[in-house]
């Protein structure tokens, strides 16, 4: 069982991403923002954070960079909102340190496969010359 912490703003989506994880048996804790999802950082130290990456106080992608900073070992899932614009930050979100990014229009299920992928993810083995 994994510590997974989701930020978002918007408490359904934060209660959908919940139950979905802990369907899967996961331990989610949540915070409203990013200021309160450094806290639990630092207090919980989660083994995957779920974000958005645009919230009203914090851009996700500050928030991601400062999650790296704190606990560089922690994937972070950044989640955008679709569109170009959107699309721009989560690649400026994978650039700082994220994990993945995802569209919030991808099923929770998806989501959960890609949490269960990382948290059993392995390092690639490195690449071997033959003599």
């Amino acid at each position: 069982m994994a510590h997974i912490l989701v930020v978002s703003e918007e408490p359904t989506y934060r209660r959908e991403i919940r139950r979905t994880l802990e369907s899967g048996r996961h331990e989610v804790s949540e915070a409203v923002n990013a200021r309160a999802g450094l806290e639990r950082v630092h207090e919980r130290h989660p083994d995957i954070v779920v974000t958005d990456i645009v919230m009203s106080h914090k851009c996700g992608i500050e928030f991601t960079a400062e999650i790296k900073r704190a606990s560089p070992e922690t994937p972070v899932i950044a989640i955008a909102n679709g569109g170009r614009a959107n699309r721009d930050l989560a690649r400026l979100a994978s650039r700082v340190g994220a994990s993945l990014t995802m569209d919030r229009a991808v099923p929770f299920d998806s989501l959960r496969a890609q949490i269960e992928r990382l948290l059993g993810a392995t390092p690639e083995p490195a690449l071997v010359k033959a003599a």
